[in-house]
């Protein structure tokens, strides 16, 4: 019991004096000191550790104000090292002027995916030490100290940095403010390749406006889209005609880049657009969406095998001068439906509403199928009920009219008279609309308005 006593003694003596000294004249305590030590003959041994075993202490890579201080004797570079907040600084260290400068061209997306991964770098080849920091529930996957970082993206807006640090300290970061979108498309940050990959990210997700940005072809766009159409697939507009002589036969529209009205997406408007999916959304399904007594028709979807966009299509089938030719060019290379060998424009196997009526004409027959088609030798007026026409028969989305049966996929029969789809011209005499057909021997066009171009 006296022993228990006498240590008790001992230890709540230093307790209460809150000082200790080791070493030579024990009673000599110098007032400003928690802990001293004292000798002539001997030395101080702090903790002696390898690069690597003082790298696994829990503080590089975090501000770690409260372990500021801490201090080792580093085998590998045989220096006293103390922890200053954010690196391990080198009392061996003479050549060190200052902080590093911020890291240079800081990038990686600003509105990345919720949930996905994304990538972050600078451009330093001689950064030294790397220190990034990341909104509060992203996760670092790989490349912390490193100038490239992976990370798992979180719900959370803030901001990724990055930081270099030397032996004299952390310098100032370089920072690019996130905001992750919930789902690809929500904004033209986040845009996404294919409406399908919106449906994917989110199948509940409606019909409407949404950022696309198609690979390697040019910045995002907006684009209205409409998901698990038709044939259960996610489509994009490109085209709306309201009017007979909203996109004619021979407008300059059908030949050109120039947008018209691509701002206004409501399908009900009353307005005719041209969308930017006309020049930057490779496809390689058309459908014609077109409207008779009130319902929605729509005749075999186009189907191609080579991915385009429509301003290139219009380009390969000879721009301006496609109308000149009988062209083979663009035909489409299978239809779904399939076409049946003299099919008429009003028994087409349909792909959605009821088959279209019977104008009685005098040419029904469904010529040569896809973009830019013409008849040769059909000339008819550069006018048509008033309205500029190709003079030519045929469509820039559709087929030629005769009264010859042809089969899918075939040149269309040289003295075909009439047109069916979008931009149509037929003769006898001119006649002409934006979407219908224009049947020869007939006194006016059949309008199917309005009128939807859908792409995918």
């Amino acid at each position: 019991m006296r022993h228990f006593y006498w240590f008790c003694f001992l230890f709540f003596g230093f307790v209460l004096q809150a000082q200790v000294k080791i070493g030579s004249n024990p009673q000599l305590l110098s007032p400003s000191a928690v802990l001293e030590l004292e000798s002539t003959n001997k030395g101080f041994f702090p903790p002696r550790l390898t690069t690597v075993q003082r790298d696994s202490i829990a503080t590089p890579g975090v501000q770690n104000l409260g372990l500021e201080g801490l201090t080792i004797y580093n085998l590998s570079n045989h220096c006293l090292e103390i922890w200053v907040g954010r690196i391990w600084k080198s009392m061996c260290d003479d050549t060190c002027t200052g902080p590093p400068a911020p890291p240079a061209q800081l990038s990686g997306p600003s509105e990345p995916i919720a949930g996905g991964q994304a990538a972050y770098s600078v451009s330093n080849i001689g950064l030294t030490y790397a220190q990034w920091t990341l909104p509060s529930n992203w996760t670092l996957l790989s490349g912390q100290t490193t100038p490239t970082i992976l990370v798992q993206v979180g719900s959370d807006t803030g901001q990724v940095s990055v930081s270099d640090k030397n032996s004299c300290g952390v310098g100032l970061a370089s920072q690019i403010s996130v905001n992750p979108c919930t789902y690809p498309g929500q904004r033209s940050g986040c845009p996404a390749v294919h409406p399908s990959a919106i449906r994917q990210a989110n199948p509940q997700i409606s019909d409407g406006v949404y950022w696309i940005q198609a690979a390697n072809n040019g910045p995002a766009i907006q684009a209205y889209c409409r998901f698990n159409y038709l044939d259960g697939g996610d489509w994009v507009l490109m085209l709306k005609v309201f009017n007979q002589g909203d996109m004619p036969s021979g407008s300059v529209r059908w030949t050109d880049t120039l947008l018209h009205n691509a701002s206004d997406f409501n399908l009900n408007s009353g307005n005719w657009s041209k969308y930017a999916t006309w020049n930057r959304f490779p496809f390689t399904r058309l459908a014609m969406e077109m409207r008779q007594g009130g319902q929605s028709k729509v005749p075999p979807i186009q189907i191609y095998n080579t991915a385009r966009t429509f301003a290139q299509a219009i380009a390969l089938a000879g721009g301006a001068n496609a109308p000149n030719n009988l062209n083979t060019t663009v035909r489409c290379d299978a239809t779904d439906p399939a076409i049946p060998p003299g099919s008429r424009y009003w028994n087409l196997p349909m792909k959605a509403g009821a088959a279209f009526s019977n104008a009685n004409g005098q040419e029904q027959f469904i010529q040569s199928y896809g973009i830019g088609m013409w008849a040769f030798n059909s000339v008819n007026s550069n006018s048509g009920e008033g309205f500029a026409n190709t003079g030519r028969a045929g469509a820039w989305i559709g087929c030629p009219l005769d009264d010859n049966s042809n089969s899918f996929n075939q040149p269309s029969f040289g003295g075909s008279d009439s047109g069916f789809g979008f931009g149509t011209s037929g003769g006898n005499p001119a006649k002409t609309t934006s979407c219908g057909y224009s049947e020869w021997n007939l006194g006016s066009s059949t309008n199917t308005l309005p009128g939807y171009v859908w792409l995918r």
